[in-house]
């Protein structure tokens, strides 16, 4: 059990350094950061591992905005834009 929430306390971690180096959307989130145990570059998983990625970092992003570490707005074409408090 502490294994898993130590994955999930670096998982938030890095996608609050992500959305520090500017990536907004889920999916540019889930782009600048690495996958699986040996630590694969998005653009190297095959498609559905891709989904489940962005499916991933939009969970760990709504887990930051209800801590408020992050703030969220609807761009004007729906997508859900993520950022440092006070950045808007």
């Amino acid at each position: 059990m502490h294994e898993l929430l130590a994955h999930h306390d670096a998982r938030l971690a890095e996608t609050l350094d992500a959305v520090r180096a500017g990536h907004a959307t889920p999916f540019e989130v889930a782009k600048a950061i690495k996958w699986t145990r040996r630590q694969r570059r998005f653009d190297d998983l095959d498609l559905f591992a891709q989904i489940q990625a962005v499916n991933e970092t939009a969970a760990h992003l709504e887990v930051l905005l209800v801590r408020g570490q992050v703030t969220r707005e609807t761009s004007p074409t729906g997508a859900d834009l993520y950022q440092l408090p006070g950045q808007g």
